[in-house]
């Protein structure tokens, strides 16, 4: 694997009971020093980073062609949740150690602005990665589904054990029961996964129309416009197959400990710790209000779009 300077060292060692221990401090730590420091760094995309924990988790090759070392598994709790009892039975909770603890952090972040608050998550990746069924992707302990944020007609929050899509109004219809896209929570978590301290988000794969509701409530909220732009950079409705109308798909890039093994394709955001030397810098797409739709390029590569696709954005309204 590649060090941060490009040289290539031998594998990471397995993580002994203490260093485990040391792994688990370091990310209770982390996730108190973000949540306090979360409203200093509101307007920062990218802060540098508050802990970079120790890991044996190697991500090598592709999100859609790889496999997954030392896998790290995402543990339940009461601020985390399966989404149903399927993907329990399953058993793919398993990432690289940035990937885990950005949704760790992440859901603590939103437990603590909203008590009770659990992050439902679907699949991550296998132990070993690989193909898993039902995905294209997540075969690198890069990827994972996440639920969407919702609440009932009081405003209660709502806990389904299914991925539930959303009109463009934000309702829903289950059996006699009607949903609401709950807008902070679910622009908090975005937001939250874009300033994370260890883990740099690539994309989020959601609905057109998801995508444009979030922006608005990031643009009510107050946030800068640099931290709108990267959100309308990273979500993106896939141009085939699923739309992603009832879930978030979220991509991390590769850790730059796992590189070269670790493989990233474009697009390669400005917060891409990388060499621009040999990749294209993205630009991030200029936000139009109460205009015509902007577009932003993005080269996927997953199976649902090609090398060179051009993924048009919903417009803001």
């Amino acid at each position: 694997m590649g060090s941060r300077s490009g040289k290539v060292l031998s594998p990471k060692p397995r993580l002994g009971s203490v260093a485990r221990s040391v792994v688990a401090c370091g990310i209770a730590l982390s996730c108190w020093a973000f949540g306090a420091v979360r409203g200093a760094a509101l307007e920062n995309t990218r802060p540098a980073p508050l802990l970079r924990v120790p890991s044996a988790s190697v991500s090598a090759g592709l999100p859609w062609a790889g496999r997954l070392v030392h896998a790290v598994p995402l543990r339940m709790s009461h601020v985390l949740r399966p989404v149903t009892a399927e993907y329990t039975r399953s058993g793919n909770f398993y990432g690289t150690a940035e990937l885990v603890a950005m949704l760790e952090r992440t859901a603590q972040l939103i437990a603590g602005r909203w008590p009770g608050a659990q992050l439902a998550v679907g699949e991550l990746s296998g132990p070993r990665g690989g193909k898993i069924k039902g995905h294209r992707s997540h075969r690198s302990g890069r990827d994972v589904d996440v639920a969407f944020f919702m609440h009932d007609a009081d405003g209660r929050a709502a806990h389904m054990h299914d991925f539930v899509t959303f009109r463009r109004d934000g309702s829903a219809q289950r059996k006699q029961q009607t949903l609401y896209f709950d807008d902070a929570k679910n622009w908090a978590m975005v937001a939250s996964m874009l300033r994370d301290p260890d883990a740099r988000v690539q994309l989020i794969f959601v609905a057109k129309r998801i995508r444009a509701r979030l922006l608005l409530e990031g643009r009510r909220q107050g946030a800068s416009d640099e931290l709108l732009r990267a959100a309308a950079a990273v979500m993106v409705q896939p141009r085939r197959g699923h739309k992603h109308g009832n879930h978030f798909h979220v991509r991390i890039y590769c850790s730059p400990d796992d590189r070269p093994r670790c493989r990233d394709r474009a697009p390669f955001w400005p917060w891409y710790e990388g060499s621009s030397s040999v990749r294209r810098v993205a630009e991030l797409p200029a936000l139009q209000w109460n205009a015509a739709p902007v577009a932003a390029p993005v080269q996927v590569g997953d199976g649902v779009q090609g090398p060179s696709s051009t993924v048009a954005l919903s417009t803001i309204e």
